[in-house]
């Protein structure tokens, strides 16, 4: 799954670095430090936490959002499926993996 760093996380959401650093430091989106040492932040990840974080009440109605923020709305949930998709495959081959385990033989599992 690409990543992204939090300059573009930044970008992408609309909201400050700072922002989404707090966010890394509170353990509200999930990143992890590459072998450089930087966060790196997968697009799932973020499009999670922008969906499920809570804007500001406002004095007045909030404007209907233009076709803009709709799109880019769109493009996180579809990553985010995209994510959940390949996880679930890959704990569909291990529960696969494992039953074929469970129904060998024990003196076959024991000899390989």
């Amino acid at each position: 799954m690409p990543t992204i760093t939090p300059n573009e996380a930044a970008k992408r959401t609309g909201r400050s670095r700072r922002t989404i650093m707090r966010a890394i430091e509170a353990r509200e989106i999930e990143a992890h430090r590459d072998n450089r040492n930087q966060w790196r932040i997968s697009e799932g990840a973020l499009a999670q936490w922008a969906l499920s974080e809570q804007p500001m009440p406002a004095a007045h109605p909030a404007p209907i959002a233009s076709e803009a923020v709709l799109q880019e709305r769109i493009r996180a949930l579809e990553a985010l499926l995209a994510e959940m998709r390949v996880t679930t495959g890959d704990l569909r081959a291990d529960r696969d993996a494992w039953r074929a385990m469970a129904h060998r033989p024990w003196w076959k599992r024991l000899a390989g």
